[in-house]
């Protein structure tokens, strides 16, 4: 969805807010929930996470900044998947019944590879390695394949392996056996705060936060600092969790009040 193109059709018809059917609440800047008759037209409001957390999508909407933040409105928040569905047969809206969309909206049936196909973008097969640079199998085209990913490599190797690289210029693939791929810290760019991590920071160099790297994945404990000189952030984790691939989101949480994010680097373990 492109919010600014939105907000600036709101102008144009003098809205003060536009609406969007996304499971997302907002508050005020200490997390009160701010009943939506009661919205002003430059408050400052924070992004919390829908009550139904299942269907939660505030991860996806992290990056909004507060001057579009603040002109929006999410009806559908407060309520779950079911009551909105409930709603809607009651007013005989035929959407009401149809079945939830998991994979990418303009592409339906899961046809990515072929999209990507269509595209030229799937790319050539080569090499498998191990993390030794050892050859171990041939993948099907560079296109096909995310960092992390451990379902559909297309052939069998005797124990589950992981995506851990992939290396465009020589068109190849790093695998590893759960072991190895690990990490406990993340460097993240594109870092996006709010007015309360800044607040936050204000007083303290390195805070603990829930760190959720997934969208339906869960938040998990760790700590956040600044790269000083840069504009980027480092997380560490007190255990090891799964290798995260860089262009991810690592969303930063205080229980259901998003604090910021920012789009993985490169992770290690240190």
């Amino acid at each position: 969805m492109k919010f600014p193109s939105i907000v600036s059709l709101a102008d144009k018809h003098d809205c003060d807010f536009i609406a969007t059917g996304h499971y997302a609440r907002t508050a005020d800047a200490e997390g009160r929930l701010v009943p939506l008759n009661e919205r002003k037209r430059g408050q400052e409001v924070t992004l919390l996470r829908a009550s139904d957390k299942k269907k939660d999508q505030s991860y996806f909407l992290y990056a909004l900044p507060q001057e579009i933040l603040s002109r929006v409105l999410f009806p559908l928040g407060g309520m779950t998947k079911g009551e909105v569905r409930a709603l809607a047969a009651e007013r005989g809206i035929p959407l009401a019944q149809k079945a939830d969309s998991q994979e990418i909206c303009f592409l339906p049936d899961d046809e990515r590879i072929e999209f990507l196909r269509e595209q030229g973008a799937l790319g050539d097969p080569g090499p498998y390695l191990d993390a030794a640079g050892k050859v171990i199998g041939e993948h099907a085209g560079i296109g096909r394949y995310t960092i992390g990913q451990r379902k559909k490599l297309g052939q069998s190797f005797g124990k589950r392996m992981t995506v851990l690289r992939i290396i465009a210029e020589k068109n190849a693939i790093v695998l590893g056996d759960e072991s190895e791929c690990r990490s406990t810290s993340l460097l993240l760019g594109s870092y996006v705060n709010t007015g309360v991590l800044d607040r936050l920071f204000a007083s303290d160099d390195r805070l603990p936060v829930l760190v959720q790297l997934r969208s339906q994945g869960q938040a998990i404990p760790g700590t956040i600092e600044l790269n000083i000189g840069t504009e980027q952030i480092v997380v560490r984790f007190p255990n090891e969790v799964r290798l995260t691939a860089p262009g991810q989101s690592a969303v930063f949480y205080r229980e259901d009040m998003v604090l910021g994010g920012g789009v993985v680097v490169e992770s290690s373990l240190d």
